[in-house]
C-alpha cells in the first residue's frame, strides 16, 4: 500500500501538537431555533359544589376543617373564583369524596353555560304590558291612577326563575340583572343594523317571552336575520315560523296568520308542521304547546374592555308553556350543547315541543302544568 504523500511522519522525539477541532458548518436546521408554541389550555370547571351537595358535608367550612385547609380556599373553588388548584388539594378532595379527578375537574364544552361561566354576567329581558283601562272608569285625581298599571306574564316569570335557579347552580359569582321592556305595540318597524351590537355589553342576554308580547324580542330576533321587525311578508327569511290565528292583536316578521284553527310552528319552505299547539278547555285534559330557541354569537359586542364576543339567547313560546319549555330545554345538560351556534354572526334556531295538562275546573285561570318538552326538527 503506497504511503499518503500529504501525511506527516511523527517520531517519538518530535513534540505532538494538540489537535484542534474543525468547526462544523452549521446546517439549516441548526441555524434556526425551533419556535415553541404554547396551546392555550381551556379553563376547567370545578364540580366541588355538586360534590358537597351530594356528599357527607353540608358546608364549605366543614369540608375545609376535615381537609385541614382554609375555608376561603374551598369557597373560591365552589364559587368559581379560584384561578388554580394544587395537586395536593385536588387529591385530598377526591380522596374525601371517593371520586376520580375527572369528577372534580372537567374541560368545559362549547355550550351556552360554559360562556355564562366564563363571562360571569347575565341579563334577562322581560316584556310588560299595560292593563286596559275600563272606558267607563272615571279618571281619579290621585296621581297614581294617571298611569297605566303594567303586568308580566306568569309563564315568563316562571321561565325567568328557572334560568336564575340554574345560573345560581353554576356559581354565586355570576351577576344577574333583569330588564323589563314595555311593549310598544303597533305593526311594522325599521331594521336597525347595530341593534345586536348595542344590546350586547359583554354579558350573556336572555330574551324571555313570545314576540307577540314583546316588541324588544321581535326587534332583536328580526335583526339577527336582517329583516325589519313586525313586518309581514318577509316569511321565508327564518328557518321556522310561528303560525297563529287572527285573534292576536300584533304581527311578527316570523309568524303567519291563519283564518282556521291551525296553530304551531312550521317550516316555511315546505309549510310542514314541525310542532303543534292545541287548546284544552275547562273540561281538562292533555294539550300541546311549542316554542323557539334562538341563539346568536355577536362577534363585536361592546364590553367594558373594548369589544368582545357576546351571546344572545331567545326563549320564545307560542304561549306560556312553550316559553317555560324553552327555558327547561336550554338548561338541560343533554340539550345545551346542541343550541350553541357554530359560527359568530350566524343565528341558530331550534324548535321545542311541549306537552301540558290542565285539570278539570270551571275557571278561566291559566292552570296549565308543563309535563314534558323536547327538541324537534333539525
Amino acid at each position: 500500500m503506497s504511503p499518503d504523500p500529504t501525511s506527516k511522519k511523527i517520531t517519538a522525539d518530535e513534540p505532538v501538537e494538540p489537535a484542534t477541532a474543525t468547526p462544523a458548518t452549521p446546517t439549516t436546521s441548526a441555524k434556526k431555533k425551533t419556535k415553541m408554541t404554547t396551546k392555550k389550555v381551556p379553563a376547567l370547571n370545578c364540580n366541588l359544589k355538586r360534590l358537597i351537595e351530594e356528599g357527607d358535608v353540608s358546608t364549605c367550612g366543614e369540608l375545609a376543617e376535615k381537609l385541614g385547609v382554609s375555608r376561603g380556599a374551598i369557597e373560591n373553588l365552589v364559587n368559581g373564583k379560584a384561578k388554580s388548584i394544587s395537586f395536593e388539594l385536588a387529591g385530598a378532595i377526591c380522596e374525601h369524596f371517593g371520586v376520580t379527578m375527572d369528577a372534580l375537574l372537567e374541560v368545559p364544552k362549547n355550550d351556552l353555560w360554559a360562556t355564562v361561566r366564563r363571562v360571569g354576567r347575565v341579563v334577562i329581558h322581560l316584556a310588560s304590558r299595560s292593563f286596559e283601562r275600563d272606558p267607563g272608569e272615571e279618571q281619579e285625581k290621585d296621581s297614581e291612577r294617571t298611569v297605566d298599571r303594567e303586568y308580566l306574564g306568569t309563564w315568563d316569570v316562571l321561565a325567568k326563575n328557572a334560568l336564575i335557579e340554574h345560573i345560581r347552580g353554576l356559581g354565586n359569582y355570576i351577576e344577574i340583572r333583569e330588564e323589563i321592556h314595555a311593549d310598544q305595540g303597533g305593526n311594522g318597524g325599521v331594521l336597525d343594523g347595530d341593534r345586536l351590537v348595542s344590546v350586547c355589553d359583554g354579558a350573556v342576554h336572555f330574551l324571555v317571552g313570545s314576540p307577540a308580547a314583546s316588541y324588544h324580542t321581535e326587534e332583536i330576533v328580526s335583526a339577527m336575520y336582517g329583516v325589519p321587525p313586525r313586518t309581514p311578508g318577509v316569511n321565508g327569511s327564518f328557518p321556522y315560523d310561528f303560525v297563529w290565528g287572527p285573534h292576536r292583536d300584533v304581527r311578527s316578521s316570523f309568524a303567519w296568520e291563519t283564518t282556521d284553527d291551525l296553530c304551531g310552528i312550521i317550516d316555511p319552505n315546505t309549510t310542514d308542521m314541525v310542532a303543534e299547539r292545541t287548546f284544552v278547555g275547562e273540561e281538562g285534559g292533555v294539550g300541546l304547546d311549542c316554542g323557539l330557541i334562538v341563539t346568536y354569537r355577536v362577534s363585536k359586542a361592546r364590553t367594558p374592555d373594548g369589544y368582545g364576543e357576546g351571546l344572545v339567547i331567545g326563549l320564545l313560546g307560542l304561549s306560556g308553556p312553550g316559553t317555560m319549555a324553552a327555558a327547561r330545554v336550554a338548561t338541560r345538560a343533554i340539550d345545551a350543547p346542541k343550541l350553541y351556534p357554530d359560527n359568530t354572526d350566524s343565528p341558530a334556531m331550534r324548535v321545542v315541543q311541549a306537552q301540558y295538562t290542565r285539570p278539570e275546573e270551571k275557571t278561566r285561570r291559566d292552570n296549565r302544568q308543563l309535563k314534558t318538552c323536547k327538541l324537534v326538527g333539525s
